[in-house]
């Protein structure tokens, strides 16, 4: 019996033992995550990967695409009070939608309208922290 008794103790340990080293090793990413958000250049690319699919995106068009992808995250600067954030944020949102709308062709264009729906009104512009905000890419002209 006391045999058993330490066999079963042996048993318990080990496999507690067992199950800890299996918890604390690494875990693989989560393969639902397409970027990282701390990294601005990846996640402008998995927007423009996104935008190439759906509207049958040029290469040219691509590329301007994570252009004005990474010109909107280098103004994400959440350096003000939270309203301030707020209002910055759908600023830039609002002239990176309106710099993409620049370079695609009409039936792009409705296309996109109709998957990212503008906002009711243009946000109001914010003084303070927040800069004029242009989302232009290099060598780009703006529609009439």
């Amino acid at each position: 019996m006391k045999s058993f008794l330490a066999y079963l103790l042996i048993m318990f340990v080990g496999l507690s033992y067992g199950h800890a080293q299996s918890q604390s090793l690494p875990q693989a990413p989560s393969s639902k995550l397409k970027y990282s958000v701390a990294d601005p250049e990846v996640k402008a690319k998995a927007q423009a990967d996104k935008l190439k699919e759906q509207l049958n995106l040029t290469e040219e068009q691509y590329q301007k695409v994570v252009e004005i992808n990474l010109l909107a995250a280098q103004q994400n600067t959440f350096s003000g009070t939270p309203e301030e954030n707020q209002v910055m944020i759908k600023q830039v949102q609002f002239e990176k939608k309106k710099a993409i709308g620049q370079i695609l062709s009409d039936s792009q264009l409705s296309l996109y309208k109709k998957l990212y729906p503008d906002p009711v009104e243009a946000p109001a512009t914010q003084t303070g922290n927040v800069n004029t905000i242009s989302l232009q890419p290099s060598g780009s002209t703006p529609k009439p």
